[in-house]
């Protein structure tokens, strides 16, 4: 028997040169038994697609270790059971529990029982069993007291295996070469073995490829690498080295040499990176004269979402405009997590389908990831927006109509519910008490859009009631119980919220893989009881299972989706068009942390070999290895934060040996043809944020039969369709109308189709509460108070209207009141005290007329306005109104802020509340002239420098030109704007407010900076 080993560079041909001995044993005798063994599920499918063309390679046999391993120990009748991942997390467990009982955990005493210490400490015992390392050995061979203590853990470990009869995950190949060595007769000869793909062994896996040469005529075992004398000392070529000497150790292979071709059947600029990185004096090209602007693509782009589009961009062009087929592509990343969010939505922005290559933990399935939200509610205190998602998800039945659900929605807003049954009980007593007269209003009089279906008192006992009976049903008993218990109520929740009737066709099988889930854990107790637990011990031990299970079948490499996986699963398997994201610092190569618990020199003294993470070089010259037309290769530039992001050592070694002008460095902002568009989103985006024509020339959507582009108008697609009677039957407000004068499409999106975005919660009061709140104050002081100069009954008057309102402000203002509750009742006091002081000093000769005066409801007239023969009709209330002694009136309009208005905010249309008002009183209410007017800024209290006398004639007053003339202009644009239903998105100055309805959407929003 003999045993050869192919070492070459990757792309070599290393794969063919197996293939073709499988032929030329099958071509001498069908039915030859042949077995490969690969590295894992990704290069188990490429091989067998490849074995499959052309054929004559029927009944050779492709598997991993494990699942050969598996199938030997699956076949003998020994009687010993292959426990599954979370049994052997428990065993670890209970490993160090017996150890600290006896009082030997000193190092680790203080984290002994957390879950992140039996993690890492399963994981060190993975790579100690798959390197054979007996407790014994460990023994030997450790120093320090934490390696001690390590130690002691290892051997109480497998004292447990070894007195129960399982074996661990890590432990298959080591019990399937046992097997092996005791029965040889047990498995059928083997005429040829192959071992592919791999880069690195375990110890586990080299003894049980020599235990192999009992029973196999020949093994081929290939290695990635080089023996030439000027090629071994390259950095790349290290790890591959390392791996040789332990084969050579344990095997003694002939090396063959010719055997693959030599030759890397890679494009031109590739092969010459393969060869020339990192060499001490490496070829450099400076010229693209081997077609290296089709073969290798290096992008730079800003962030990494912009890195992701470019990335989808460039292949969707790839696969369209050069027909590369879409399952012959790929892209990989390092830190493959921190991109997924990104190419999920960008590449179904794109329309291109990802194929996520391996198996999704059950633990990510839709149903699995609603379930435990809903579990998870009482550990976490039913945080209200994880409340709100479980009573929305599609899969639970809460007993409540989603109308309930909208309203127990406003009401968390409403009084800054963040969590607890404490705050619900507080939320449900101030809702019930609440004072219908003062109920929150706008300085139109009506009610806060938030506030419009607060229900009755009858609906909230409803509301209450459901959603107490919704968390009785979920709520999980508070004594310890028995797992089998724990699962029993589980189920019956299961039952209640109807999670089984919910669930789609092609969801079922996550839903019995679950059941399946609380079947193992029930059974795993039965062979390992853990007496009684609490609720977050069951749902952890829970969750240990259902993360190590599996949603279902890895796809297939042939799949109609770009294939997307993490950069070392790049090793072995090939594509037409490659992608690799991420070489950037920190990124690729990543920093690698030592291991807290073998440490290296342990590692080094047990001859653990290094691990693929720990020596990435060997990883990158796989990596550029993989395209056999296509390579691209992206950076981000800019960190979240803004600042610059370095390149990666191994970006620039690849720099290093390439043309400079292959590097292209992309931001989102520069400006780019409407062609290379990867969605119409981003078309559409684009066409609007560019704004020049000439640069969508070469678009053809825009063009007409003549060549010539169309212009994207704003009012293209902003007509609406309004009823006749719209303007006449309608009543306006002055809020609407400086809506539609400070931008048409917020007008349109705020009243006509009546969108409001939702109420973030907040501390306290918000601006509208605060305000509703100061002007009832302020009503309440100057009710029996018109002579403002007597400041001393005034701030009397003031200290009763406080006195009368804070108390109850919680219920009429519909808040929920914090600690600070008290402090902001003596800040506002002290606000209003100022206020009224300053107010005072300009108010000589002024008594108040009336206060809170409203036209247009209650009974009393509206303002009638007609503009082109048809009348306009407007209400609202006006704040105050004080008269001086040759019976003129003075109009003041509170606000919480603002005090800095000037006329250009009136001749701009932001600010013309005042005017209209000031018309109001005089055309409407007919209580007298008007004689000046401004807003006043209650908390800082001061006057704007917008007046009303600025814009009259002394002389006529009311009755002047100029005054009417301009609300009145106001009020004809307004007018036409209804007229004609258009409702372009035109904000002034180009500047949005942060409340505006639209802004979540509008592509014009542009914050405004004022306040």
């Amino acid at each position: 028997m003999t045993i050869e080993l192919i070492m070459d560079w990757p792309a070599s041909g290393k794969t063919t040169a197996c293939l073709q001995k499988i032929r030329q044993i099958k071509s001498a005798n069908p039915l030859a038994a042949v077995q490969v063994l690969v590295p894992d599920s990704l290069q188990l499918h490429a091989f067998q697609k490849r074995i499959a063309y052309p054929s004559g390679s029927l009944g050779t046999k492709v598997n991993t270790f494990s699942q050969f391993a598996r199938w030997i120990l699956e076949k003998d009748l020994s009687g010993k059971i292959i426990i599954p991942l979370s049994l052997n997390r428990q065993i670890v467990r209970e490993s160090i529990h017996r150890v600290q009982a006896a009082g030997k955990l000193l190092y680790y005493s203080d984290v002994w029982n957390s879950a992140g210490f039996s993690k890492v400490i399963t994981e060190a015992f993975s790579v100690l069993e798959k390197n054979r390392i007996s407790p014994d050995q460990l023994k030997a061979a450790v120093q320090s007291q934490q390696e001690i203590e390590i130690s002691l853990v290892y051997q109480e470990y497998q004292k447990i295996l070894s007195e129960r009869g399982w074996i661990s995950p890590a432990g298959m190949i080591n019990a399937a070469a046992a097997i092996m060595e005791e029965k040889p007769n047990q498995l059928a000869h083997i005429a040829l073995l192959i071992i592919d793909g791999f880069d690195n062994f375990d110890q586990d896996q080299l003894q049980f490829i020599r235990i192999f040469k009992r029973i196999t005529e020949k093994i081929c075992i290939t290695l990635p690498g080089s023996l030439k004398s000027e090629e071994k000392d390259q950095l790349i070529n290290r790890r591959f080295l390392r791996s040789l000497e332990m084969i050579q150790e344990v095997l003694n292979p002939q090396i063959s040499s010719g055997t693959a071709e030599s030759s890397i059947y890679l494009p031109d600029m590739l092969r010459h990176i393969i060869e020339n990185i990192f060499k001490q004096r490496p070829e450099i090209r400076t010229d693209q004269t081997f077609s290296a602007a089709k073969s290798l693509f290096l992008l730079e782009a800003g962030t990494q979402e912009d890195e992701v589009r470019e990335v989808l961009r460039q292949m969707k062009s790839w696969i369209i405009r050069e027909e590369i087929p879409i399952s012959a592509c790929a892209i990989f990343a390092p830190q493959l997590d921190a991109y997924t969010p990104a190419l999920r939505r960008i590449s179904e922005e794109m329309e291109i389908p990802l194929n996520f290559g391996r198996k999704e933990s059950l633990i990510e399935s839709p149903v699995v990831k609603t379930l435990f939200s809903l579990l998870r509610l009482h550990l976490e205190g039913l945080k209200t927006n994880n409340l709100m998602n479980c009573l929305r998800f599609p899969y639970i039945s809460s007993g409540l109509t989603q109308e309930q659900v909208t309203w127990l929605d406003t009401i968390t807003r409403q009084l800054n519910i963040t969590g607890g049954s404490d705050q619900w009980e507080e939320a449900w007593n101030i809702l019930q008490k609440k004072d219908e007269k003062y109920r929150t209003k706008d300085e139109d009089g009506d009610p806060f859009p938030q506030f419009r279906n607060i229900p009755d008192n009858a609906e909230l006992l409803l509301l209450k009631n459901g959603l107490q009976n919704f968390l009785d049903e979920i709520t999980p008993p508070k004594e310890e119980q028995a797992v089998v218990l724990w699962i029993a109520w589980l189920k019956d929740v299961c039952e209640k919220i109807q999670l089984q009737s919910h669930i789609q066709q092609e969801e079922e099988s996550d839903y019995f893989a679950l059941t399946a889930c609380f079947e193992e854990l029930m059974m795993e107790d039965r062979m390992f009881s853990r007496n009684k637990i609490n609720y977050a011990s069951f749902l952890e031990a829970l969750t240990e299972i259902i993360t190590a299970a599996e949603r279902s079948a890895p796809p297939q490499l042939s799949t109609n989706a770009i294939f997307t996986g993490e950069i070392t699963w790049a090793r072995g398997i090939r594509f037409t068009a490659v992608a690799y994201l991420g070489f950037a610092e920190s990124i690729f190569p990543a920093t690698i942390a030592e291991d807290v618990i073998l440490e290296q020199a342990l590692q080094d003294h047990l001859r653990i070999p290094v691990s693929a993470d720990a020596d990435q070089s060997g990883l990158l010259i796989q990596v550029l290895s993989r395209a056999d037309e296509k390579l691209l290769i992206s950076r981000p530039c800019i960190t979240e934060a803004g600042d610059e992001w370095e390149e990666s050592l191994y970006w620039n070694a690849i720099k290093q040996v390439v043309p400079e002008n292959l590097i292209r460095r992309i931001r989102s902002s520069i400006l780019r043809p409407l062609s290379e568009a990867a969605s119409e989103d981003e078309k559409e985006f684009w066409a609007v944020l560019q704004g020049d024509e000439t640069l969508f020339a070469d678009d053809s959507d825009n063009q007409d039969s003549t060549g010539r582009v169309h212009q994207v108008s704003d009012e293209d697609d902003s007509t609406v369709d309004l009823p006749e009677e719209f303007r006449s039957q309608r009543i306006f407000s002055s809020s609407q109308l400086e809506t539609c004068l400070g931008c048409p499409f917020r007008y349109y999106v705020s009243h006509i189709l009546s969108l409001e975005p939702l109420k973030k919660p907040t501390l306290e009061m918000d601006p509208q509460q605060l305000g509703s709140m100061l002007h009832r104050i302020l009503q309440l002081t100057f009710e029996k108070t018109k002579d403002l100069s007597d400041r001393k009954i005034v701030l009397e008057q003031l200290e009763k209207a406080c006195s009368r309102t804070f108390p109850t402000a919680p219920m009429n203002y519909q808040f929920r009141p914090s600690g600070l509750w008290i402090f902001l009742q003596n800040q506002i006091k002290n606000q209003l005290n100022q206020t009224i002081e300053k107010l005072s000093e300009i108010s000589e000769g002024w008594l108040m007329e009336a206060a809170e005066t409203r036209f247009g409801m209650n009974g009393l007239p509206y303002l009638h306005v007609d503009v082109d023969g048809e009348p306009l009709r407007f209400r609202g209330i006006i704040d105050r109104i004080d008269r001086n002694q040759n019976g003129n009136l003075r109009i003041i309009d509170y606000k919480i802020g603002g005090s800095h208005f000037s006329a250009n905010d009136f001749y701009s249309g932001r600010r013309v509340q005042l005017f209209l008002y000031a018309l109001a009183a005089a055309d409407a209410l007919k209580i007298g002239r008007i004689e000046e007017g401004f807003y006043w800024a209650i908390l800082s209290a001061k006057a704007s420098t917008l007046r009303l006398s600025s814009f009259m004639n002394p002389q006529e007053m009311d009755q002047t030109t100029t005054f009417r003339t301009l609300i009145m202009e106001k009020i004809e644009n307004f007018y036409h704007t209804l007229k004609i239903a258009q409702f372009p998105a035109r904000p002034i100055d180009g500047k949005c407010p942060s409340y505006c309805s639209a802004a979540a959407w509008c592509m014009h929003f542009r914050r405004e900076d004022r306040p």
